[in-house]
């Protein structure tokens, strides 16, 4: 190799050395020799404008992009740039663009000429430029007229890149959930866990050294121990081992918390009716589209001892045709009108049947409402005690909250809109025989002249509004109401207010578990309800997630965990 050839090569290897080091933000001083004397890596003299703009083309445009003795030529002295651009083939002119090399020929703003780095053309035609040296040794930005230069220069036209980022040196953070080290439980558990990281490359999850996937059911009683670990593209990993016992036997077990989710909210209320259900004669259907039609479903499922299954509005989904043949179902009821569940969905499940297929559906979801009020109360055949629910149509999450109750009591379940309550909910009432209503939500949701209203007797129990401050408060009281009523507080169940599929098919499962449901943003759980759970943490051995990470995220189930373990 000749003399310029290792010249050129050594000055690459210096280039790309300093390149590596990360620089600073777009447009500020990032050069890496501010103030310094002699020469820099390129062949210019350092702190000079020269120097500056080549460092800053071989930032932008790639190392060894820009050096003095380029294409065999000689830039030296800013004066001397523009001939020389032009007589290597470089072209110059006098339009600015991002990335140009604005020039001052010699004798002009200084004596030896001045070159600059074209950060920006601006909207009224000015340019923004930044250099080194125009004044004084050292960095500055200004901006400019486009005319007041010798000229542009357009080596490579290439704008300010924004900085790489910084090495990344943070582990994966691993979160465990509905587990804890050393706990013991009486009953079979669901461990969970979540990884983050700005760029996750693998992770990995054994159980006693076989692969696991977070929320998988454990239930075989012995010592297990989980170990989850976690790479990212840095090659930082983190490594989290938890060990736990399943002994039914355990005389003062921890709290045993599951999760029921499945892919979809189809496959979701699926697996409710797998936990709640061996068999069942009849699936009451709704649609996993929209809610008005299902909000009475519970008290139908609980007379008709049936899991609320979820549909597409024009097809039944393959699980859910396998899980009425797993149940052993004769007859189906479809919750709404055509608009709601379509006739192809009818079809499909009287083939599946034998045409044993039932449809309560109004005009609107009150009359639906009326109608499966009036057949929960039918079915019950002179057993039914008078207690009915009152909810608003405008909202799914007060009526849904109300739903193991009703389940499990039999309670059917009408609708009033933001008038009030109409003349058919009325009649209805009367004609079912009504002697108690619990009103579910607070006068926002049920307004509060719907109480006198209401066609029952005298007693001072005839009305009773159960409410919160919001409809997670409203469930922390029903909730509360309903233990008082029979239902317990083990195997509690929590599920998202804040969409309706989990916690539709999910209160017809409390209903025939006999236990209650509470309601939590996705997110963040409500004080109200934390201290709801703290003050009956006694009696809760067992707790129940419904729907995945996005329906009840970890942090909730953290939060939940603290006030009962």
């Amino acid at each position: 190799m000749g003399r310029a050839g290792l010249r050129s090569a050594i000055v690459l290897l210096v280039v790309t050395a300093l390149l590596a080091v990360a620089p600073t933000a777009m447009a500020t001083d990032d050069y890496p020799y501010p103030g310094q004397s002699g020469s820099d890596p390129w062949g210019f003299f350092k702190s000079y404008c020269t120097s500056f703009v080549a460092w800053r083309m071989n930032r932008n445009a790639g190392p060894g992009s820009f050096i003095n003795y380029m294409d065999g030529g000689h830039w030296g002295d800013a004066g001397n740039w523009g001939a020389n651009a032009r007589l290597l083939g470089y072209p110059v002119d006098h339009t600015p663009t991002v990335g140009a090399i604005a020039w001052w020929a010699a004798g002009t703003i200084s004596r030896l000429g001045h070159v600059a780095y074209v950060a920006a053309v601006n909207a009224d035609g000015t340019v923004l430029v930044e250099e080194y040296n125009y004044l004084s040794l050292r960095y500055g930005t200004r901006t400019i007229s486009a005319s007041s230069v010798s000229g542009y220069i357009h080596f490579y036209d290439v704008p300010i890149l924004p900085p790489p980022p910084p090495p990344d040196t943070v582990d994966p953070v691993i979160t465990l959930s509905c587990v804890k080290n050393g706990g013991v439980y009486a009953s079979a558990i669901t461990p969970g866990f979540l990884v983050t990281d700005s760029a996750l490359k693998s992770v990995t999850a054994t159980l006693d050294g076989k692969k696991f996937t977070s929320g998988t059911l454990v239930d075989s009683a012995g010592a297990h121990t989980l170990t989850i670990t976690a790479v990212d593209v840095a090659g930082n990993d983190a490594v989290a081992s938890t060990s736990f016992t399943i002994d039914p036997a355990a005389t003062d077990p921890d709290v045993a918390f599951t999760t029921i989710a499945g892919d979809s909210r189809y496959e979701t209320a699926v697996r409710m009716s797998q936990t709640a259900f061996d068999s069942a004669s009849c699936v009451i259907i709704a649609t996993g589209e929209n809610w008005p039609d299902a909000l009475g479903g519970a008290a139908l499922a609980g007379v008709r001892g049936a899991p609320i299954l979820l549909v597409h509005s024009d097809a039944v989904p393959p699980e859910v045709l396998a899980e009425i043949s797993r149940l052993g179902a004769t007859s189906a009821v479809i919750l709404g009108g055509t608009g709601a569940v379509a006739a192809s969905v009818e079809t499909a499940l009287n083939e599946l049947l034998g045409g044993t297929v039932e449809r309560i559906g109004g005009t609107n979801r009150y009359e639906t409402a009326e109608l499966i009020a009036r057949e929960v109360v039918d079915a019950q055949d002179g057993a039914y005690d008078g207690t009915c629910f009152v909810a608003t149509g405008t909202g799914f999450a007060d009526a849904l909250a109300a739903a193991p109750l009703s389940a499990a009591k039999r309670w059917p379940l009408v609708l009033v809109g933001p008038d009030g309550l109409s003349a058919a909910t009325t009649v209805t009432l009367e004609e079912i025989g009504a002697t108690r209503v619990l009103v579910a939500g607070g006068p926002g949701a049920v307004p509060g002249s719907v109480d006198a209203s209401l066609p029952v007797g005298p007693a001072d129990d005839a009305v009773l509004r159960l409410s919160g401050t919001d409809r997670y408060a409203t469930a922390a009281r029903i909730a509360d109401f309903a233990v008082g009523e029979g239902l317990h507080w083990e195997g509690v169940a929590i599920t998202t207010g804040q969409n309706f599929p989990d916690a539709l098919a999910g209160g017809a499962m409390q209903g025939t578990l006999g236990s209650v449901m509470l309601l939590t943003r996705s997110t963040t759980i409500a004080p109200e309800t934390l201290a709801l759970l703290a003050n009956s943490r006694a009696e809760v051995r067992s707790l129940c997630y419904l729907g995945g990470e996005g329906a009840v995220c970890t942090s909730v189930k953290l939060a939940v965990s603290q006030v009962l373990e």
